[in-house]
């Protein structure tokens, strides 16, 4: 069974669908991805499959390029990116859309059929061209935090004996719309502040973690709030910026 299903419209997000479909499979194994062209053997009938791989998913990533939201197809009730979804809606599967571009804006819940309305006003994830390795670690981690059992194959988890390392990212000039918890594994978690429009706490840019015993966060854009980490028992350092 594969956990994660991507969704993507052909000459959207297509190659988008297949740089995310590379990485999971890099940083978990292969069998973990449900990807139409590359999932579906020849032969096998179309919709069965697709069916089958929104039925057995743990999460459905909805890849939301540029023209996604514009797209007259996306008005058919035939077209199978609106089918897919709309399917895992009604299943309640965890449906986590993905805008790839810095001028992508976040879906607009009117502008949607009715059975999409619902994804308009689930959290989105920003993947950013410019720093997609950083974007797609997060994404990573995320993934963990939807589908626990991912952290027994995670390859980027640390090795056996090294510091628990606790990691909390805040921004007090943006009261956040949800905190949450990303456990990457049993050996470090990330308290993340995010707010409403795709930014984690008030850090307009990105975080990256060190995962190898590193004594360091590499923190890109501007850092508006406080960082703070501990190893182990929780002793922590701050800096407030």
């Amino acid at each position: 069974m594969a956990e994660i299903f991507v969704n993507y419209r052909t000459g959207d997000g297509d190659s988008t669908a297949a740089l995310l479909e590379r990485e999971i499979e890099h940083r978990f194994g292969p069998g973990h991805i449900f990807r139409a062209s590359s999932s579906i053997l020849a032969g096998n009938a179309f919709p069965s499959e697709i069916y089958r791989g929104v039925q057995e998913c743990a999460v459905l990533i909805a890849v939301i390029g540029p023209s996604w939201a514009t797209s007259p197809k996306l008005q058919d009730p035939a077209d199978w990116v609106r089918r897919e979804i709309a399917y895992a809606l009604a299943a309640g599967t965890t449906v986590l859309p993905v805008l790839v571009g810095r001028r992508v804006p976040r879906i607009n819940p009117t502008e949607l059929p009715d059975e999409l309305a619902p994804l308009g006003e689930i959290q989105s994830w920003p993947l950013d061209p410019q720093k997609t390795g950083t974007d797609l670690s997060t994404l990573g981690d995320l993934l963990v935090h939807h589908v626990p059992l991912l952290a027994k194959v995670d390859r980027a988890r640390p090795a056996d004996g090294e510091p628990t390392i606790h990691h909390t990212v805040r921004g007090d000039e943006y009261p956040p719309a949800q905190r949450d918890n990303i456990r990457t594994d049993d050996h470090s978690t990330t308290t993340v502040d995010y707010g409403t429009h795709g930014n984690v706490g008030g850090i307009h840019g990105s975080f990256n973690q060190t995962r190898r015993g590193d004594d360091n966060i590499n923190i890109r854009g501007n850092v508006r709030g406080g960082i703070r980490q501990g190893y182990g028992d929780h002793n922590s350092r701050s800096s407030e910026s």
